[in-house]
């Protein structure tokens, strides 16, 4: 049978199902730290035929990825779909392009355009970093004198990437919003995701909820969609009901499916080793 290679630089709860599902079929996995490799140039390695890639870090996953393709391994998500995803406003771009509705969004690079920004987009906004999860370092800022506060923050920071301000509209939704795991163009569990008490974030991380979620036609086919737009064959879609329908506002390339699994029962990693079989038998 088929070598997968899994690509990590820390052991999640998703990498521990990979490994277990993998184990109880009988498929090979190596799971490889990325964190102990040294690539060279020339190679010196054996490189795998079909990897997948689960890096928490967006740049070791991004390199892991660019120097195993560039040497002839198939890689789940590719580089280029991480760099996407792992970048906000690229994304945000790209679903504007393909129709897909999207909050209205503002990027600056100075206070000056930040504050200009929040004004045409009205209060409250919301803030976030162009690369991030689990709501890290995400505010929801109801004037001009609070998010100038923040802002002032984050221009105290060493880290160039602070500098870049990434502004979006706040949508008024029902207090949740729907996770969506797509694997191999297909739809495989949709949830909805609710805030915890005194929360307004709804990652399952920080002990949001995961309810099963029924999504119908139309909304399956955007979902799948934006993972397309992206270039993502397996993804998380995730989307809020606004007033005018469903929007999506992120899609991530290296899709936690723990709160889908759970609210669903369906067997996300099973599925994800499926497609990956399926690949390499190409």
């Amino acid at each position: 049978m088929t070598k997968i290679t899994l690509f990590y630089d820390r052991v999640r709860w998703e990498e521990k199902q990979l490994h277990a599902r993998a184990s109880e079929r009988g498929i090979p996995l190596d799971l490889v730290d990325v964190r102990g490799l040294l690539y060279q140039i020339p190679r010196e390695r054996d490189l795998p035929g079909i990897a997948l890639q689960r890096c928490v870090s967006h740049t070791r996953g991004i390199r892991a990825a660019q120097y195993f393709e560039l040497g002839g391994t198939t890689v789940i998500n590719a580089s280029r779909v991480s760099e996407i995803c792992g970048d906000k406003f690229a994304t945000g771009l790209r679903l504007l392009g393909a129709g897909i509705p999207h909050p209205r969004t503002a990027e600056a690079f100075s206070v000056e355009s930040a504050l200009q920004g929040a004004d045409k987009l009205g209060y409250p906004i919301v803030m976030k970093p162009l690369n991030g999860s689990w709501g890290r370092e995400v505010a929801v800022l109801s004037d001009a004198r609070s998010l100038k506060s923040y802002l002032e923050l984050k221009e105290g920071s060493g880290d160039p990437d602070d500098h870049v301000y990434y502004l979006q509209e706040f949508i008024q939704n029902p207090g949740r919003d729907i996770r969506t795991v797509c694997v191999g163009g297909e739809v495989v569990a949709s949830i909805y995701r609710y805030a915890p008490e005194g929360d307004w974030r709804s990652n399952v991380a920080l002990g949001g909820t995961a309810k099963p979620c029924q999504l119908d036609r139309e909304g399956r086919e955007l979902m799948l969609k934006a993972a397309e737009v992206v270039g993502g064959e397996i993804v998380g879609v995730d989307s809020m009901e606004g007033p005018q329908g469903l929007m999506v506002h992120e899609v991530n390339s290296n899709v936690e499916f723990r709160g889908a699994a759970g609210g669903t029962g369906v067997d996300i990693a099973g599925r994800i080793l499926d497609y990956a079989l399926r690949k390499a038998a190409k």
